[in-house]
């Protein structure tokens, strides 16, 4: 339960230097690429959420906040988040789509970058 509690408060801290992180985010794709990212990419048909008018930091946050995503997809045009029950992991070769506006991302990415901040700024 102290696990789950200190993971829930590393989160919630990281989730409010969110707006500082956006700036952050402004990262090319080769750099998101090494991550493990997919930006230009789209997995279709595992949304089981959308949400509006946020961020990709944002969008990331959330994804690493609910237990059932596995992944996101974020339209950097239209700033539309859309949480996924399947990744690329889960699903590797159904359901891609190439599309420059769209980045799709793996919860397990971001937790670590997550992660990475809270070290970083100790």
């Amino acid at each position: 339960m102290k696990l789950h509690i200190l993971n829930v408060f590393a989160i919630c801290f990281v989730g409010i230097c969110s707006t500082l992180k956006e700036k952050r985010l402004e990262i090319s794709y080769t750099e998101l690429k090494r991550r493990g990212d997919f930006p230009g990419m789209r997995k279709d048909g595992y949304q089981y959420l959308n949400i509006s008018s946020i961020g990709l930091g944002q969008c990331g946050q959330e994804c690493v906040l609910r237990r059932n995503c596995k992944s996101f997809n974020y339209n950097l045009e239209t700033f539309e988040c859309e949480l996924n029950k399947e990744s690329v992991l889960s699903k590797p070769y159904e359901g891609w789509t190439d599309d420059p506006q769209w980045f799709h991302g793996l919860k397990g990415t971001w937790i670590k970058e997550s992660l990475g901040i809270l070290v970083e700024r100790n």
